[in-house]
């Protein structure tokens, strides 16, 4: 019974990744649009450059160019971190009871939970899942729970901005290079 509940689990957590994956691909399309319109823009400003480095000479010129793309480079990584943050609550799907009941038992054991804090419509299944907890809710969190024990000495945070954020360091680099190096491969001067 608990391989099955495991696998239910698996295939749970699979079928989300898929729809998550379907969902980013949709954003990285959008971000490709977007990019398009910077690339032209680029361009426009390219023209701009030539007059410069013939007045200033190529290493002034270089510099601002860095300095403008790293400018662009963190505006971009502001801009995807908003719209990862923003589509967490996609997340919540038909299958979003059992992501829950996963994200209660991550939670450590040997814990009394005094305190859990969960968006508004998980304030039941929270009540159901720790019935000694006092729940309360907090909009600000898309989906999991944040828990306290100990007279608030210990707090677990299973939310899923907590994990966005615990990933974000790994997962900006690969979504930042996927989307310039097909934009540097279609215009070198960038």
């Amino acid at each position: 019974m608990l391989q099955h509940l495991r696998q239910q689990g698996e295939e749970t957590i699979s079928r989300l990744w898929q729809q998550a994956g379907a969902k980013v691909l949709e954003q990285r399309a959008e971000a490709e649009r977007r990019l398009t319109g910077m690339r032209d823009q680029a361009r426009a400003e390219s023209t701009a450059r030539l007059d410069l480095l013939s007045r200033t000479g190529l290493m002034e010129a270089k510099r601002q160019a860095d300095r403008r793309r790293i400018t662009a480079h963190n505006q971009l990584a502001e801009r995807l971190k908003a719209l990862a943050l923003a589509n967490l609550a996609l997340l919540r799907t038909e299958e979003y009871d059992r992501v829950f009941a996963l994200l209660v038992r991550e939670l450590p054991a040997g814990h009394e939970w005094q305190g859990a804090t969960v968006h508004p419509d998980d304030d039941g299944r929270a009540a159901a899942a720790l019935p000694r907890a006092l729940v309360a809710t907090d909009r600000r969190i898309s989906g999991g729970l944040e828990v306290t024990a100990g007279e608030g000495r210990v707090r677990i945070v299973n939310t899923f901005e907590k994990r966005l954020e615990r990933t974000w360091p790994e997962l900006l680099p690969v979504l930042l290079h996927e989307l310039i190096h097909g934009v540097e491969h279609d215009d070198p001067a960038l």
